[in-house]
């Protein structure tokens, strides 16, 4: 591996999208107040080196989250601790500077889930709230509104997994079972 370049400020639980070449982070928290959620987007062209620009903001500053995804176009954003935890889900267009529009909500309130992306849908799962949560939400990137259950996570609840997708298949790996 090699230097890459910087992000604006340390941060820690944030999460990333991209496409079309651009890299976007958002959310998370910043060191070492760890209690105050940032709203930042950042982008990098994965091209070349250098440093975050400034992409716009969130509709609410986020830490312990939240998960984001992309379909290569668009990115979500769902879940994470705003003096409590929420299921605000924002948007954006990976390609633009600006800032994000509101999506609707999860099913649930939780920080520290998981997102990943198709080219049609966005799928936020498990996390944490003042309890366990083993549920998986999905909403179609290109239109707005709440999420639908989609099912639950086969062994119980997860927290800071990762996860992956492809058209046929989402995987959930490591994380906390709480």
């Amino acid at each position: 591996a090699s230097d890459f370049g910087d992000m604006s400020e340390a941060i820690s639980m944030g999460s990333a999208a991209a496409g079309g070449g651009r890299a976007v982070h958002a959310g998370g928290e910043k060191s070492p107040d760890y209690t105050h959620g940032r709203n930042n987007m950042e982008y990098i062209t994965i091209a070349s080196t250098g440093n975050t620009t400034d992409a716009g903001d969130l509709t609410l500053g986020r830490s312990e989250g939240p998960a984001g995804a992309g379909n290569g176009t668009r990115a979500i954003w769902a879940g994470g601790y705003a003096s409590g935890y929420n299921g605000t889900m924002d948007y954006n267009a990976i390609l633009s500077t600006g800032n994000a529009s509101d999506f609707g909500d999860l099913n649930n309130d939780p920080g520290l889930g998981s997102g990943s992306g198709s080219l049609t849908r966005f799928l936020h799962s498990g996390g944490y709230d003042s309890g366990a949560i083993d549920v998986i939400d999905y909403v179609a990137f290109d239109t707005t509104g709440n999420a639908s259950d989609f099912g639950d996570l086969q062994d119980g609840t997860r927290s800071n997994a990762g996860g992956i997708s492809t058209e046929a298949r989402i995987i959930n790996s490591s994380g906390g079972t709480i």
